[in-house]
């Protein structure tokens, strides 16, 4: 038998297809009994010539063992058998009955599927009776199975029209003939005899059907009241019919857009800084930045620092990580070129070379509070906290100025639990102390923390990075913000504007302008310059302490607004951006 099938398959050229080719080596393959195997020749149809066509053979299995073989002798010979086996044109087979309807796959596996089942029905009798048909024996029972009921080809006529009628475009239908019903078109052609079509009314030569994309046609409209009244149908396969010619109901979907641009959120420019105040009411102005070691930029810039004061008419000068000892800063208070101001320096002594924060001031400060001291709520302060040299406070007889290098999480977030579980609540407890005073706090500095997602340039691929943890943004929310009631003023003032005051000096990227913005100007909620501004600081806060939160301190009395919070992009020497803040005292 396997000599056989190889014989076949060198021959004919046209069982290269996946599924025959499959079949074929799994009779050559196996030794065992060939199960419910059926062979059937084909009889010669117009898409495949004459020469060929009648020794292309079709398979089928059965789902049960010790199958005999069977195969049809006259290759002539047509009828219900040859309609199950697939024989005819491509249209015939796929009108061949409710099995090849109900195919969840193709046509084809709908035939091997049909011929199993009826080849497994009429071997069940013989096998019980000791006598196994072969060839026209088993032919002629599967034919006269498929007479009795089991596969009737004008159920099959049936669907198969429907399923044309829902696929085939209005156009399509008038050239068929009678548009308003093709399945009585359809009925006609075969009664009338045409050569063309098989039996079921299926053309020998199939169309490739274009699916409608518009609202359904009158053919299906027709085709479905002849179903529904009767006339083209009834019972269970009149039903399956009549669905089919139903429009499905299709979810639609999104259009992209292309070609659409995405409106981009604002840049902060320099246009957006408003005018000058108006001249003859006090103004105070403070300016802040992260210098990243004063001393390498003095000797880049001697002038970087007192520039920066007579153009901007500043009144205090808060630095940041200017990475100085207490031996040095004499030394360089002489080269800043702020002659006659005060210099107030906390420095690091844990580690040299590291951190430390200092406050300018024009005129001499009420006090002067260096680190968080016992305000923090302890009688001993954490030494961490202090040998860093993080906090300078200076008060003005206006506020509480705070300049403040909030420590990072470091490299692999080392210092992400010392952060937000130890310096985060130690700082928001020394503010509450220092409101509880009775003066409006300034907060200043380096936070190191981009609190939304627009104050950094890449949100998605930066939160596992130091800065921008969940945990980071979530403490500066409920704390600073929350518990303290402090408002962010650049944030308050530009709500939808982008803006970044630090960029990394690899990759270009504040040409590219790819930055986080790190440095703030916080401020107690009654400096905000209108019910309106300060609303919508507190709708930031409460934003973020929405999770039960302490509500937020009184509102201190005083006659000083923000006026202006302010970003300098034009000035270059360190990673950070200076910014600044204008305030102005209101009219009593």
């Amino acid at each position: 038998m396997r000599c056989i099938i190889n014989m076949l398959m060198q021959r004919h050229g046209n069982l290269n297809s996946s599924y025959y080719f499959l079949c074929w080596r799994k009779i050559a393959r196996d030794p065992r009994p060939f199960p419910g195997l059926c062979l059937v020749s084909k009889p010669p149809s117009p898409r495949y010539p004459k020469e060929r066509a009648s020794l292309l053979p079709r398979l089928a299995f059965a789902d049960r063992p010790n199958r005999p073989f069977a195969a049809s002798s006259d290759p002539s010979a047509s009828g219900p058998l040859e309609l199950a086996m697939g024989t005819g044109s491509p249209g015939a087979r796929r009108a061949s009955g409710p099995a090849a309807s109900q195919s969840p796959k193709s046509p084809k596996k709908a035939d091997f599927v049909a011929v199993a089942a009826a080849t497994a029905g009429a071997t069940d009798g013989a096998n019980a009776a000791g006598a196994a048909p072969h060839g026209p024996e088993l032919a002629a029972t599967v034919q006269a199975t498929m007479e009795a009921g089991a596969m009737s080809s004008d159920d099959g006529g049936l669907l198969r029209a429907a399923k044309r009628a829902r696929k085939e475009r209005p156009a399509m239908a008038g050239k068929a003939g009678d548009s308003a019903n093709p399945t009585a078109a359809a009925e006609a052609e075969v009664e009338a005899g045409n050569p063309a079509l098989g039996p079921g009314g299926a053309k020998s030569s199939p169309v490739r059907a274009r699916k409608s994309r518009s609202k359904p046609n009158t053919a299906m409209v027709a085709a479905e009241g002849d179903l529904e009244d009767g006339s083209g149908g009834g019972g269970e396969e009149g039903a399956e019919a009549a669905a089919l010619l139903r429009p499905r109901e299709v979810k639609p979907k999104a259009k992209a857009k292309r070609g659409q641009k995405v409106e981009p959120l604002p840049q902060y420019t320099a246009a957006l800084r408003k005018p000058p105040p108006p001249e003859g009411g006090p103004v105070l102005k403070i300016l802040s930045w992260n210098v990243a070691g004063l001393r390498a930029l003095l000797k880049k810039q001697p002038d970087a620092i007192s520039s920066l004061v007579e153009r901007e008419g500043v009144e205090v000068v808060c630095l940041q990580e200017h990475k100085l000892q207490d031996s040095h800063t004499a030394e360089v208070a002489g080269t800043m070129g702020l002659k006659g101001w005060y210099h107030h320096w906390a420095c690091s002594t844990g580690k040299l070379g590291y951190s430390g924060v200092s406050v300018h001031t024009r005129t001499k400060p009420l006090s002067v509070v260096v680190g968080l001291g016992a305000c923090a709520g302890s009688l001993e302060p954490d030494p961490e906290h202090e040998l860093e040299g993080r906090v300078v406070t200076v008060e003005l007889p206006s506020a509480h100025v705070v300049s403040v290098y909030v420590p990072n999480s470091g490299e692999g977030l080392k210092r992400l639990d010392y952060r937000i579980n130890r310096w985060d609540g130690a700082f928001a407890k020394y503010i509450k102390g220092l409101e509880a005073r009775g003066k409006p706090v300034i907060v200043t500095g380096d936070l190191n923390c981009a609190h939304h997602e627009i104050d950094i340039h890449a949100p998605k691929t930066n939160l596992r990075s130091a800065g921008f943890t969940v945990e980071e943004r979530e403490s500066f929310g409920r704390l600073l913000l929350g518990e303290v009631g402090l408002v962010d003023t650049f944030r308050a003032l530009f709500p939808g504007t982008v803006a970044y005051t630090y960029f990394t000096r690899r990759f270009n990227c504040r040409a590219q302008n790819k930055g986080w913005r790190l440095d703030y100007f916080l401020t107690s909620g009654a400096l905000m310059p209108s019910a309106s501004t300060a609303a919508a600081g507190e709708a930031v806060s409460h934003a973020d302490t929405a999770d039960g939160a302490e509500a937020a301190p009184p509102i201190l009395s005083t006659s000083w607004r923000v006026y202006d919070s302010w970003i300098l992009q034009d000035v270059y020497g360190s990673d950070h951006l200076p910014l600044g803040l204008t305030l102005i005292q209101a009219a009593a």
